[in-house]
């Protein structure tokens, strides 16, 4: 019975509404199991306290914080990509497809993964480990804080009675605008401190930033109603 009432709510969109719950409850779990860190991170990130505060901790990507923060940042940037796609194309994405909406968030899993293997690589090959991870975490950090800005922007285009183009508008440029400060920002710390080259830091940018990010655009410009245009 209880299976036959999970699929209904599947079948009629609920899933959106159970995915911002876990969210919410993923938040909520991890302000109450570090609630020191989790408001220096939405509120001095900025002032470099956060990043001298917990620089040195060890373990630095993998702590428990973070590996919370870890799938509230997949479903909330695979719900905003899922969002702009069915949006910009209706006739070929439901708008309720939970099936859809996995698609993206194994893409995006697939994708982080890849992006860990391709930095461990390209570490190894640059001698650049210890150091990486520090821009790791800078990049880990950004994303947090950029997942928490982007949620009540998810929530206004899925529930408000504002027009859905312009909530989506508002999402777009607001997803847009901090991948770029996240870009710029994280660069700059790295630079500031003087320890990777500015070879390192194109590469790395581009190998595993922009290149992707330019792809999944070059794909959203590309999609028809019934097949992909070969580019």
């Amino acid at each position: 019975m209880s299976s036959q009432l999970l699929m209904i709510n599947i079948l009629n969109g609920d899933w959106i509404n159970l995915t911002f719950i876990l969210i919410f409850v993923l938040l909520v779990l991890n302000k109450l199991l570090f609630q020191k860190r989790f408001v220096i991170l939405t509120t001095k990130i900025f002032s470099n306290k956060y990043f001298s505060m917990y620089l040195k901790d060890s373990p630095l990507i993998t702590s428990t914080f973070n590996i919370i923060f870890f799938p509230i940042n997949l479903l909330i940037i695979s719900l905003t990509l899922f969002f702009i796609s069915t949006e910009y194309y209706k006739e070929l994405i439901d708008n309720y497809n939970f099936t859809t909406f996995l698609y993206f968030v194994l893409i995006i899993f697939i994708f982080f993964v890849l992006k860990i293997i391709l930095r461990f690589i390209i570490n190894i090959i640059l001698s650049t480990i210890k150091r990486a991870k520090q821009f790791s975490f800078f990049k880990l950090s950004f994303r947090s804080l950029s997942s928490l800005v982007i949620l009540p922007f998810l929530l206004i285009h899925q529930y408000s009675v504002l027009d859905k183009d312009i909530s989506l508008t508002l999402l777009v440029s607001v997803f847009i605008t901090l991948l770029a400060i996240q870009y710029l920002y994280s660069s700059y710390l790295i630079i500031a401190q003087k320890q990777y080259s500015l070879f390192y830091i194109i590469l790395y940018l581009c190998t595993l930033e922009i290149i992707p990010a330019i792809i999944y655009i070059k794909l959203i410009f590309i999609l028809k109603i019934n097949d992909f245009i070969s580019f």
